[in-house]
Formats: structure tokens, sequence, C-alpha cells
């Protein structure tokens, strides 16, 4: 009981992946608490959820993030020893309220000789990078997670935006930071407990912001963090 002798209120909520409008239709979530950073694999196939209980004045915000499933393989057909499908979920900035907002786009990272195969453009990246890698767009600072089946073996930091890179596509190398992560082990239950990697990097404050931008009423907005792209690689 309250110190007014009023019971306490406790709210029980039960989330799932379906209650966010517009995510992408998967098997596999990842969800995280913003407030006790609990990680939760949820298997939609078992209809699977989060059960959370608030006490009175508690609050907790989830981020839930699908998993998306890329080949290992890179353009040259060679595994590298790696299991076939790497799983990853990107998370986001998890420090901050919004945290999931900072994920700008996940997809499979294609260099300039699988693009000219493919008939399309030529990417940015003239410099091949070895082995299976993802890239990651994001928009933010500060520790950044994201959950994997498999470790990757590096990850790298681009600075310049994709249209800077299509412009200046030997600038790639030089414009790349590699960052240090930090790893652990998560089973996930609801997947006949399949181990997963949580990862965690400090995203820095970018080289330079973004110019000063007018709102449409004359008045000049702050400089904004620039769309970066992450590079997960697996050799």
């Amino acid at each position: 009981k309250s110190s007014h002798g009023a019971e306490n209120v406790i709210v029980k909520a039960v989330i799932k992946p379906s209650d966010v409008e517009g995510l992408s239709n998967v098997d596999t979530y990842a969800m995280f608490s913003h407030i006790s950073q609990e990680l939760s694999i949820i298997s939609t196939e078992n209809d699977g959820a989060v059960t959370r209980v608030l006490r009175e004045n508690e609050t907790d915000i989830y981020i839930v993030a699908p998993f998306t499933s890329l080949p290992a393989a890179d353009y040259r057909g060679d595994l590298n020893g790696l299991e076939e499908t790497i799983h990853l979920a990107a998370l986001g900035c998890v420090d901050m309220i919004n945290g999931g907002g900072a994920v700008v786009s996940l997809e499979q990272y294609k260099d300039a000789e699988e693009e000219k195969e493919g008939g399309g453009k030529a990417a940015a990246a003239t410099t091949t990078i070895d082995g299976a890698a993802v890239k990651i767009g994001v928009r933010g600072v500060g520790r950044f997670a994201c959950v994997a089946s498999r470790a990757p073996s590096s990850v790298w930091l681009i600075e310049d935006d994709e249209q800077q890179q299509q412009q200046q596509p030997d600038t790639l190398r030089a414009s790349m930071r590699k960052l240090d992560f930090t790893q652990r082990e998560h089973i996930a239950a609801s997947s006949a407990e399949k181990m997963y990697k949580f990862l965690e990097m400090d995203l820095p404050e970018p080289a330079r912001f973004s110019s000063h931008s007018d709102d449409g009423c004359g008045n000049k907005q702050s400089p904004s963090i620039p769309v970066r792209t992450l590079l997960l690689q697996w050799n």
C-alpha cells in the first residue's frame, strides 16, 4: 500500500511485435527495454510476447526490431566457413528514448564488382570488402546496439554519405573508421534456445554536421546529425 493507504497501482502489459503498425512481417523480432535494458527474442510462430509489469510512477519504452536474413556468402560464393545465413536485427541508439529511430536503413553490402555483374550501377565502394557484409544507415551518436546470429569480425563507420561516395568512390577507404564493439551471448528461449550475440558499439560525433537549414518560416534550424553508414563484416 502507498503512504496514503491506497493500493499501489500495478499495470501489466503484454507486448507483441504486431502491436507496432507498419512493422515488417517476419518470423523473429528483437525487443529491447529502454528502462530495464533487457533483450528478448520473440518468435511469432509461437505467438511470442513480452510481459511487462509497471508499478506506480514507472514507465517503459520498447524497441521492436525485425530480424533480417542475409546470405553469408560473398559475391564469389565463398562461405568462408560461415553458416549459410546471417540473422541480424538493428536496435539503434539504445540510450535514446526513440532509439530505433536511429536506424535509417539495413541492407546487404554489395561492392562495385557485384553491382556491375548484376547489371546495375557501380556501387560507391570500389574497394572490395572480403566476406559477407551488411551496411546500416544510422543517424545518431552514443551507444548503438544490434543482435546477430554470429558476431562480425569487424565493424566500420563510414562518415561520407552515399551521394558523396558515388561522386568520389576512391575516398571510401579514407572515410572508414574501425569501431570497437563488445558482445555478450543471449539465448533465445523462443527459438529452440538458439544462441545470439548482443553487440554494442559507440557512435562518435560526426566529423562534420550538416549546415543550418531554414524551416520555411525564415527561422534557422540547428545543424542536424547526418546519416552515416555502419559496415558490419564477416570473414
